[in-house]
């Protein structure tokens, strides 16, 4: 067992474990009616056509799995100038806490100047009081770092098919990580407007606002890049799912 568990290094292990826990899971769930379910959502896939660098960001995820336990595949990218300037991807372990929450354990790998990093995580998701979705997660890298971040999103209905999306997301870290441009302390913080149609209920364009506002050592890092540290955006982009 300890030959096994040095080969698979810690990762391994967790994500091991993971598994035979969902695949425990799907075996008593077929005696109870659950069967396994697959989704694909598109949270935005954009473009901010009057920047420069005409920049692209697409961010979603693919499950599969039953009621209470599901494998999570999340992803976020940035494409700059016809290349992709970064990208983060997750391999998750999801199960529901509550009707309106769930927690979700596993790993992520930032690509991001170098070196990349690897990232133990877990994140808890939920809708709160006011129909606020909820996006708090806690995360360690193998160099002894720590981040936090925190996403709020909000629908308002103005018809039955319009619908204004304002959103706040927020980022910080324990140490400075001046080759990725990340600084200690709160990094970063974006909100947006979006206005959007709901075309169907799986698909809804949209236009409007971003802002992308960095602090401390992480404005720093960037300007030193020649980057702005404050920047509102255009955007048109889409939400969807199936």
């Amino acid at each position: 067992m300890m030959t096994v568990n040095k080969a698979l290094g810690p990762c391994g292990i967790l994500l091991a474990n993971l598994l035979t826990s969902l695949i425990s899971t799907s075996v008593l769930a077929g005696a109870k009616d659950d069967p396994l379910l697959t989704m694909l959502s598109i949270d935005h896939f954009e473009v901010a056509p009057g920047r420069y660098d005409a920049m692209q960001a697409i961010e979603g995820e693919l499950w599969a799995g039953y009621d209470f336990h599901k494998l999570v595949l999340d992803w976020d990218v940035e494409r700059e100038d016809g290349h992709i300037t970064e990208s983060d991807w997750g391999l998750k372990y999801r199960t529901a806490l509550s009707p309106f929450w769930d927690m979700d354990v596993g790993i992520e790998r930032s690509f991001k100047g170098h070196p990349k990093r690897n990232w133990g995580v877990v994140h808890f998701l939920g809708t709160a009081p006011y129909f606020i979705d909820v996006d708090f997660g806690l995360k360690a890298s193998n160099e002894g770092r720590l981040g936090a971040e925190l996403s709020l999103e909000q629908e308002w209905m103005l018809t039955q098919c319009w619908v204004f999306m304002p959103g706040v997301e927020l980022e910080a870290y324990s140490k400075d990580d001046e080759s990725n441009e990340v600084g200690r302390g709160l990094s970063s913080l974006t909100w947006s407007g979006l206005l959007g149609f709901e075309v169907v209920r799986e698909f809804t364009p949209y236009i409007g606002v971003r802002h992308f506002q960095h602090y401390g050592d992480t404005a720093r890092f960037i300007r030193h890049e020649g980057e702005p540290s404050s920047e509102t955006l255009w955007v048109i982009g889409f939400e969807a799912w199936l």
